[in-house]
């Protein structure tokens, strides 16, 4: 097996798991898609925030961002406010409930990584750890090479 393929293939099944973990409890506390989480996230983290930059920012047609706008309005995630000073931008709001939305994951995150840590030995975790620290900094350096830098850092869609 090449080196490659020996990383690459348990990388992509933890990322596969990861991915059927946030939907589950995006799907048990708000009914929400990762998609619209990470909508509201962005909202969150980058007020104020545009329609257009959002449609930027998630590299999605203008069309299915409003789609995904609306229905987190309707479902009183979000609002839309009209700019004092340009009329025709509008700014994006999450409201409490999407705030409380947002901060719940990472939340049930910790709960569900505490579970797990104690189902693992001191020394399989010191090694985990370390070997996670590693491949965060081997994945800056690839980052690094490819210019994509933390500066372009956004939760996963």
């Amino acid at each position: 097996m090449e080196p490659e393929e020996s990383l690459s293939r348990p990388f992509l099944t933890l990322v596969e798991k990861i991915g059927k973990l946030y939907q589950e409890m995006l799907e048990h506390h708000a009914d929400l898609s990762r998609l619209r989480w990470a909508i509201l996230h962005l909202v969150m983290e980058r007020t104020p925030l545009t329609m257009s930059e959002l449609t930027y920012l998630t590299a999605l047609p203008k069309s299915n961002v409003t789609y995904h706008v609306d229905w987190l309005e309707k479902h009183g995630y979000l609002t839309r406010e009209p700019s004092v000073d340009d009329r025709r931008v509008i700014y994006l709001q999450v409201t409490h409930d999407g705030a409380t939305v947002v901060q719940r994951v990472p939340d049930e995150l910790r709960r569900r990584m505490a579970r797990l840590a104690e189902r693992i030995s001191p020394a399989e975790l010191t090694i985990i750890e370390a070997g996670l620290k590693l491949l965060v900094t081997r994945f800056d350096l690839l980052l690094d090479d490819s210019g994509q830098g933390e500066a372009s850092a956004s939760p996963a869609i």
